[in-house]
């Protein structure tokens, strides 16, 4: 009877003694603290989470995410690789549901590990567009391809551009070549270790007289207007090859307050204005101008607006607005949401007056 009696009284005691409460974490380590790769290279994190003795909980869940998706990748195991050059960061975090979303996770403990893609070395650098004839007393743009050892197109590189004869040709620094008289001369270009170098002949200047027209003498705000420039020589021979850089000033109407850049023509003389008013447009082939005026009027695009329905967001405020017709021959429209973390609507309008969310 004793025996029994001391087994119950045991089992009780066992029965009655709380039980253990598993740690919580309160420190996310993470190592290295910073990466410096590569493109085209790996690196593994290791995270260690400690409870508030400093205690290791080993199966406490570890989350990991790049801001930067597709320039700094890494897996759920803390693997990372790096796609392209630039500083970007991972997030290691602890969630507060380990089955959440990693990226939508709510984080109990959090970590941020800061990572450096250098650029790869540049590897290669030609000139481009070097073919035709070269006439003194004008200007060309040099371009040049420059190519690193990833394989990729670079525009981020400084080059310098030097000259073998700066009497016949010399480079300012946005890459102009000026050439100021017949002769051959060497061209060089660098970017970083990698350098070329193309040689040409500067003929004598052809070109007597310039005629610059257009195809049209009156434009509307918006209008692309085309401009051309005959160039002749002395004999009133066409020549086609010369370089011609074109320029446009004048003034906006007086009405308009603030107008900023009123007008623009491109390299190949398409001119449009944003603004009405009066300009000069010139055209310059070497050491000769000649210039033309355009007058711009206002477009006139009001109309009235007639309200044909009414959809109503009461939760958000409401941006933007695009409507399409389906390939089901009914009518759809997306409106954004202004300060509501990115919401769209999608409706059928097809009728106005009874337009309805679908998605």
């Amino acid at each position: 009877v004793k025996l029994l009696t001391l087994i119950v009284v045991f089992s009780l005691a066992a029965t009655l003694l709380p039980a253990q409460e598993p740690s919580s974490p309160v420190n996310l380590n993470v190592t290295p603290g910073s990466l410096t790769l590569e493109v085209g290279n790996t690196s593994t994190l290791s995270a260690l989470v400690t409870d508030a003795n400093g205690q290791s909980i080993d199966d406490a869940a570890v989350v990991y995410y790049s801001r930067a998706r597709r320039s700094v990748g890494v897996n759920p195991t803390g693997r990372v690789e790096a796609y392209r050059p630039g500083e970007f960061v991972i997030v290691a975090l602890v969630p507060t549901d380990p089955e959440a979303s990693p990226r939508r996770a709510e984080p109990l403990l959090q970590v941020e590990i800061p990572v450096t893609i250098p650029n790869p070395p540049i590897s290669d650098i030609s000139f481009q567009k070097t073919q035709g004839s070269f006439y003194a007393e004008t200007t060309v743009p040099l371009a040049v391809q420059v190519q690193d050892t990833s394989g990729v197109q670079r525009h981020d590189v400084e080059v310098n551009f030097t000259t073998s004869d700066e009497s016949i040709a010399e480079v300012n620094r946005f890459g102009h070549l000026h050439l100021r008289s017949i002769g051959e001369v060497t061209v060089t270009a660098t970017a970083e270790a990698a350098t070329t170098a193309v040689s040409i002949i500067v003929s004598p200047n052809p070109a007597s007289t310039l005629e610059l027209t257009s195809t049209v003498d009156e434009a509307a705000t918006g209008d692309v207007v085309r401009f051309s420039t005959t160039i002749k020589d002395s004999t009133g021979q066409v020549v086609n090859d010369m370089p011609v850089q074109y320029a446009v000033f004048g003034e906006s109407d007086a009405s308009i307050i603030a107008s900023g850049a009123s007008a623009q023509i491109a390299r190949d003389g398409r001119f449009v204005a944003e603004r009405s008013g009066r300009y000069t447009i010139i055209s310059t082939v070497g050491t000769r101008a000649v210039r033309r005026i355009l007058d711009v009027t206002p477009r006139d695009v009001t109309r009235r607006i007639e309200v044909v329905g009414h959809g109503p967001v009461r939760d958000r405020h409401t941006s933007d607005l695009w409507v399409w017709e389906g390939p089901d021959g009914r009518d759809y429209a997306i409106t954004g949401t202004w300060g509501a973390d990115g919401h769209a609507y999608i409706w059928d309008v097809t009728d106005p007056a009874h337009m309805s969310i679908i998605d």
